[in-house]
């Protein structure tokens, strides 16, 4: 069970305010936004189901569009049968990509023994998932995101919950971590004070300052559980991934051209029935005052002016939100979403 995170220290000309843990913290319980249902159970890829309801559909919001809650077969987060089914699909499926970058990804494994895990055996899974990791990094993850954003089934299904299942063993972060992305007055608005929110994709934020376009926004997170990806993917070392199904508290909306602050939960402030206590907590004192720390340190970086050259494939998508720009092309000879192989290989590194 994650502790509550340390004060943070005094500002710093960087966002980079966290203490590691290498040990992999259960997932929060998922919700619709307001903590008030459980993680779907995810089937096998492939295995017939019995019927299930469609995907819960949030209250209407004019100009917002909020994530539903997706049915299990169209859930990212790990089922708690394991996920041997979806490792299979992807060696096969994917078995080109896969090995074009197994050969980094076992090298990686064998300078940080920790990622093969501690059982015999364990050390084939755990490449799979890692491979899974990189693949999403490097290709179109975004859009394999925006299908589990939008609760779809379909081929990216049994590679995202491979991809959460690599994330787990990679170190956690803690700390303040920037998301920038384009959002509406209507989506600021929606981001409340207390509003809890549940983001079903993988949420990519960094722990230190980036470029972005002059009219973005930014969502500050005080993260206890996002994963640290540079030992899969060294192209992005301030880069941090939020498993899917994480839920955050919206401890101050935007005001003016400030930044949104939010706060992960950890799984014991949310009850077995899914409820969550949205008052005014102390765990809420103490990352308020490390995230005031970071929009101080990111208003000096910020000093010279925003770049507004910054690359829109660069943002990301407000948490719990279903983005508004659709997601990039995918180059000639992708899969059609409908045949399982999601795209053709690029040297190994595209989905």
């Amino acid at each position: 069970m994650p502790t509550a995170p340390a004060p943070a220290a005094r500002p710093a000309p960087s966002i980079r305010l966290e203490s590691d843990s290498p040990a992999a913290a259960p997932m929060a319980p998922a919700d619709t936004g307001r903590a008030d249902g459980p993680t779907p159970s995810a089937p096998a890829p492939g295995v017939p189901e019995s019927p299930e309801p469609p995907a819960a559909a949030p209250a209407a919001v004019p100009g917002v569009r909020v994530q539903p809650t997706p049915k299990a077969s169209a859930c990212a987060v790990p089922p708690e049968r394991g996920t041997e089914k979806e490792r299979d699909w992807v060696r096969r499926t994917l078995s080109a990509q896969y090995n074009a970058v197994a050969g980094t990804v076992s090298r990686v494994m064998s300078e940080s023994p920790g990622l093969r895990g501690g059982a015999r055996g364990e050390a084939t899974d755990a490449l799979t998932d890692l491979v899974a990791v990189r693949l999403f990094l490097s290709g179109d993850g975004a859009q394999v995101n925006a299908a589990v954003r939008a609760a779809a089934v379909g081929p990216h299904v049994p590679l995202a919950r491979c991809v959460a299942a690599g994330l787990r063993r990679l170190p956690s972060y803690r700390g303040a971590a920037l998301l920038r992305t384009r959002a509406s007055a209507a989506e600021r608005a929606w981001f409340r004070e207390g509003r809890l929110v549940t983001e079903w994709a993988f949420c990519t934020a960094y722990g230190a300052p980036r470029p972005g376009p002059h009219d973005a926004t930014d969502f500050l997170i005080w993260s206890i559980t996002a994963r640290r990806t540079n030992l899969i993917d060294s192209a992005e070392p301030d880069r941090v991934v939020f498993l899917p199904g994480t839920t955050f508290k919206v401890l101050r909306p935007a005001e003016g051209e400030g930044p949104v602050l939010l706060r992960e939960l950890s799984p014991s402030e949310i009850a077995s029935d899914g409820k969550v206590d949205v008052q005014r907590v102390p765990l809420d004192e103490i990352a308020l005052d490390g995230l005031d720390r970071a929009a101080a340190a990111l208003r000096a970086d910020d000093a010279a002016g925003r770049d507004e050259r910054g690359d829109p494939d660069g943002l990301g998508t407000p948490p719990g939100l279903i983005g508004g720009a659709p997601p990039r092309q995918r180059p000639r000879g992708a899969g059609d979403g409908n045949s399982g192989a999601l795209s053709a290989p690029d040297e190994g590194a595209k989905l």
